[in-house]
């Protein structure tokens, strides 16, 4: 084997994909441009995984680590792990559904 190439990543492509030095090129050949511009959003790929977006109260909770209970969660589409969100549409990370439609963190990230 002299050389290995990755065709696919999960949903995405091979055309889409950009080799890092690529990136940069593009990046400084664009004014005032940054790499960020470049980038997906770190939660593009959980996009087959269900989501919840959570009030400020429940987003402050999840986020120092408290489980919360979710009232209006949809019988029919109960999954073990959700996507979690803010009232702002802010990725907050993944969750994992307890019984009786409580939620606890699993995986959060902070986004600067």
């Amino acid at each position: 084997v002299t050389e290995l190439r990755r065709t696919s990543v999960s949903n995405f492509s091979q055309e889409k994909m950009l080799k890092f030095e690529t990136l940069k090129k593009q990046a400084e050949n664009e004014e005032g441009a940054s790499l960020i511009e470049f980038l997906l959003p770190v939660d593009v790929l959980l996009d087959k995984m269900p989501f919840i977006q959570l009030s400020e109260k429940d987003s402050s909770a999840l986020q120092k680590g408290q489980k919360v209970c979710l009232n209006n969660l949809n019988e029919e589409s109960k999954s073990s792990e959700y996507r979690l969100y803010d009232s702002h549409n802010h990725f907050l990370g993944v969750g994992i559904l307890l019984e009786n439609q409580w939620i606890q963190p699993k995986r959060l990230i902070t986004i600067v």
